[in-house]
């Protein structure tokens, strides 16, 4: 059983307006405002060394959902793959930069699915030998890029290969052997072994 989060009290001043719709929010969300308050800023520090360099946009699941029926699949996994191999190694240095350390596994979990929701993780690979399913509801073609992005990603982290298998609603990934915690340098032969 996890134990008890260490807390301390300390109070804001909010104007009354949004003291009303965070009441309102937090009945909503079935929470204590306490709870909904620390889950919001959970998810807002999580993500915030990517802030600065990463702004994003919001959009509805039916809007994302028409964007992706315009894409070939095979065209999606190779744009996933370009945008995680640009993107891995300035989030690690973003993180690194913050004092913050970034796993694949970190990455997967608070970045792409808990605040992004790029997809539901159901499991936690223990009972299945590493083995997570990532559970999402837009296609085969959504599942393709993740293909493409995750297994780029994971080369950042390892200098092994991603085991993943894609079906129209589920990528399952096996994260039982992450060698490194860290992305790896690339080298340039003629730099006597100084990243570049």
């Amino acid at each position: 059983m996890e134990g008890l989060k260490k807390t301390r009290m300390k109070s804001y001043r909010l104007g009354v307006s949004l003291i009303e719709k965070l009441d309102v929010a937090a009945k909503r969300a079935h929470m204590t405002e306490s709870a909904f308050l620390t889950h919001m800023l959970e998810d807002r520090l999580a993500i915030d060394p990517l802030i600065p360099a990463f702004p994003e946009i919001t959009m509805s699941a039916p809007t994302f959902s028409g964007i992706l029926r315009t894409r070939d699949p095979i065209a999606l996994e190779a744009v996933a793959s370009e945008i995680a191999t640009r993107n891995l190694k300035l989030a690690h240095e973003l993180y690194a930069t913050a004092g913050q350390g970034l796993t694949f596994e970190g990455y997967v979990r608070d970045v792409l699915a808990a605040h992004s929701h790029w997809f539901q993780i159901e499991g936690d690979g223990r009972s299945t030998r590493g083995w997570v399913t990532l559970r999402h509801e837009y296609g085969l073609k959504w599942s393709r890029f993740l293909k493409g992005y995750l297994t780029s990603a994971y080369g950042e982290f390892s200098s092994g290969a991603l085991k993943i298998k894609v079906s129209d609603q589920f990528v399952h990934i096996n994260l039982a052997k992450v060698e490194s915690s860290s992305v790896k340098e690339d080298r340039d032969p003629q730099s006597n072994g100084v990243p570049i």
